[in-house]
């Protein structure tokens, strides 16, 4: 059970990076393609919601193994983007 609720965190972060901060509403190219902006909004939303009372609901324990995860995959992903573009410019 513990690892489901592992990298929750990205998750949520992703879900909320697709949020127009001047609108509210959520933005998914690819999904408004298939349903429509208002329904892309709408499941958006309902399943961000879900994630963040999931994850509010869990553990302080799953909550900060969860931070700390998230955080390494925020280093990590910044140290390949420094080496991608160190060999860019060599």
């Amino acid at each position: 059970m513990v690892h489901a609720f592992l990298e929750s965190l990205g998750r949520i972060a992703c879900l909320a990076s697709c949020r127009n901060l001047p609108t509210g509403r959520y933005c998914h190219r690819k999904i408004e393609e298939q349903v429509g902006p208002k329904e892309t909004d709408y499941a958006m939303r309902i399943t961000h919601e879900l994630l963040w009372r999931d994850w509010i609901g869990g553990s302080l324990e799953q909550q900060h193994v969860d931070i700390l995860l998230y955080v390494q995959d925020l280093a990590s992903s910044a140290e390949n983007l420094i080496t991608m573009a160190r060999r860019a410019t060599l």
